[in-house]
């Protein structure tokens, strides 16, 4: 077969796992196949003529993109087999089937999911310096503000996860959800492969506070993982974290080295969210703040939970915990009182317009 993996043209971060898992599998099949970014078949140059198209999906709010691509393909090429499926599409399958007609695919393909990354899929995926791994899929905490819960509703073990891991690529960047949940066998096997392989690695969803141990501490601090990523989403979590703080410190951690994801915007006051944010810069760690959007949301306005925020509020908090140069200059008060003075815009300059990547990617 002749097969066409589409990623309608939106800001990420990552190339899409689940694509180049598929290119591994078609391939594997004996399939022809060739990947595309973008929304419009305008100017499309393939090799063949697709007997099945795949598009994938992510974020909710790049969705009518997504319908809008099916639809240009769909008028191109009338006789192929065309599929969608993708984080955004399982988040919300009802307005896929309104906007195209068809059914999509909802969470994981086990048999494409089993399927190392193609890192030969394109020009991006080979010059990627870090191999993409999953060990694990789920978690158990089920928290309504996450989607994971929808895309992958069991948790369980992946066996021969390693075969992800490519040995020319420098670093490895592990997207479980929530490793720690695991067996005690296969922690410390994932931990003994890292080790063993010398390479930089992010457990890019960070370690659950209420299962980090001293033990996990004391096997990471001499480890190349960078940075150390913690939650601090809700209050519940204080005791926890800061008990992890003091494992990680104990073992001889620099807290420079600890990130903190701190969700905002969701069922939460601005003082708390500030209380979250500063505690977390208090333990010396840098906290980076995430605006909460519902799981349906479309982008067609901004969400705000009221009565606390208002847009001007989530723009200040944002800009404001997300950049050190800030926070470690003056206070938050400070900083509201002097960004009506156009304070943001001259830091802004001084910082050639610079700003964390995640946060580029969150803006868009």
């Amino acid at each position: 077969m002749n097969i066409l993996l589409v990623e309608p043209y939106y800001p990420r971060k990552y190339p899409p796992l689940g694509l180049m898992k598929m290119s591994s599998f078609y391939k594997q099949n004996g399939d022809n196949v060739e990947y595309r970014q973008c929304i419009s078949t305008i100017g499309l140059n393939l090799d063949f003529k697709p007997d099945r198209i795949c598009i994938t999906s992510l974020f909710t709010w790049h969705l009518d993109k997504v319908c809008e691509t099916y639809h240009n393909f769909k008028k191109k090429y009338p006789k192929a087999d065309i599929k969608i499926g993708g984080v955004g599409a399982s988040a919300m399958p009802e307005h896929i089937k309104q906007k195209t007609g068809i059914e999509p695919y909802v969470g994981i393909l086990p048999e494409i999911d089993k399927m190392p990354p193609d890192y030969d899929m394109s020009d991006e995926t080979r010059k990627l310096k870090e191999s993409m791994v999953f060990t694990t899929r789920g978690c158990p905490h089920k928290c309504q503000y996450c989607v994971v819960r929808m895309i992958e509703p069991e948790y369980y073990e992946i066996n021969g996860w390693e075969d992800a891991i490519e040995p020319s690529k420098p670093q490895i960047t592990i997207f479980d959800n929530n490793l720690l949940s695991a067996s005690k066998s296969h922690i410390d096997h994932v931990f003994d492969v890292l080790e063993k392989s010398n390479k930089r690695f992010d457990i890019n969803s960070g370690f659950d506070v209420f299962l980090f141990k001293k033990e996990h501490a004391e096997k990471i601090a001499n480890m190349k993982i960078k940075p150390i990523r913690f939650a601090f989403d809700k209050m519940n979590q204080e005791k926890a974290l800061l008990r992890c703080v003091e494992y990680c410190k104990d073992a001889g951690i620099n807290t420079e080295r600890i990130r903190v994801y701190v969700l905002f915007n969701y069922t939460d006051t601005v003082e708390e969210a500030c209380y979250r944010a500063n505690k977390v810069i208090e333990l010396g760690c840098k906290p980076f703040v995430m605006n909460y959007k519902p799981l349906d949301w479309l982008g067609n306005e901004t969400y705000i939970y009221e009565p606390e925020w208002t847009k001007e509020k989530i723009i200040d908090f944002t800009y404001y915990y997300n950049m050190p140069v800030i926070w470690n200059t003056i206070s938050y008060d400070e900083f509201i009182r002097e960004r009506r003075e156009n304070i943001f815009e001259k830091v802004r300059h001084q910082l050639n317009n610079k700003l964390p990547k995640e946060q580029k990617i969150l803006e868009m």
